[in-house]
């Protein structure tokens, strides 16, 4: 059974974040991830990723990996995430 998950940041500049995010897309397939792009209404460089992972495991594994810890950096970044797993009941 899969999770859900809740990732929240803020980040220096939106649109960039969301040209890097759109183009991990791929790696989030192949690593069994899905992930929506939101972003809050009065805080436009607070994005919301909202998305499923087959484990917590599997999702901190594509999390903490090299590629994604420079794509967040390089996405501009500022502050550690909020992250959220949550399970069905």
């Amino acid at each position: 059974m899969s999770i859900q998950i809740i990732v929240s940041f803020h980040v220096a500049d939106f649109d960039k974040f969301k040209t890097l995010f759109d183009a991990r897309a791929g790696a989030r397939t192949a690593a069994g991830l899905t992930g929506k792009l939101y972003r809050e209404i009065d805080a436009p460089n607070s994005p919301v990723v909202i998305g499923t992972a087959p484990s917590k495991e599997a999702f901190f594994a594509f999390f903490q990996s090299p590629e994604q810890q420079e794509a967040m950096k390089d996405g501009g970044m500022v502050g550690p995430p909020q992250i959220t797993l949550l399970e069905e009941v």
